[in-house]
């Protein structure tokens, strides 16, 4: 597991764990053709949300159709990327 991947799997379960207290999640570990990665799914509202882990990259998936991608080139820091991952999908959520 990367340093990224580390960092932005622990704010994702701490903010999945604040958003919904009654549940669980996991976060697990793909291995890919050219890197391992991680996916943690869950339902919410009628939709399956899926969120990825990569080495540099990071992003979400509403009911395997609707992707939204963060990558660190787009980005001034990995916690820049990270917390706007977080807005994003609680934006999502808010719905």
């Amino acid at each position: 597991m990367t340093i990224f991947q580390n960092k932005c799997i622990h704010e994702c379960s701490i903010f999945l764990e604040k958003r919904f207290p009654a549940s669980t999640f996991t976060f697990k570990e793909i291995s890919g053709k050219t890197e391992i990665y991680y996916v943690c799914a869950f339902n919410s509202s009628g939709h399956l949300i899926e969120i990825y882990v990569y080495g540099k990259e990071a992003g979400f998936m509403i009911d395997k159709t609707d992707w939204h991608a963060f990558e660190i080139a787009a980005f001034d820091s990995e916690r820049e990327l990270i917390s706007t991952l977080m807005v994003d999908l609680n934006d999502f959520l808010d719905k």
